[in-house]
């Protein structure tokens, strides 16, 4: 088990399905394959919340990602929300508070 071996391919991948959700692609696609190009209107992951529920290094490298690449406002519940390496999450919840986060 290496920590952070994988960390940055699953952080991608994280926010590989965060765009595909969030650009409807499913929808453009069956657009593309219809020929048909109805107007929607696409938004943007600047300036949304992501929240994580765990904080370890998977999550720390895609928070990073969302908070610099995107400008996303990252919130975390860990169970101890005192730790030093949480200083990429805007707020840190910890597991008894868990129902403020949501």
């Amino acid at each position: 088990n290496g920590r952070g071996a994988f960390s940055d391919s699953l952080a991608e991948y994280a926010l590989t399905v965060m765009l595909h959700f969030n650009k409807q692609i499913k929808r453009i696609e069956a657009n593309r394959r219809e020929k048909v190009w109805d107007k929607f209107q696409m938004s943007t992951l600047r300036n949304k919340t992501v929240g994580f529920i765990g904080f370890g290094h998977i999550a720390q490298v895609t928070a990073k990602l969302c908070k610099e690449g995107f400008g996303m406002k990252v919130l975390a519940l860990r169970r101890n929300p005192k730790k030093d390496d949480s200083v990429l999450a805007d707020h840190v919840y910890s597991i008894n508070d868990r129902e403020n986060m949501l």
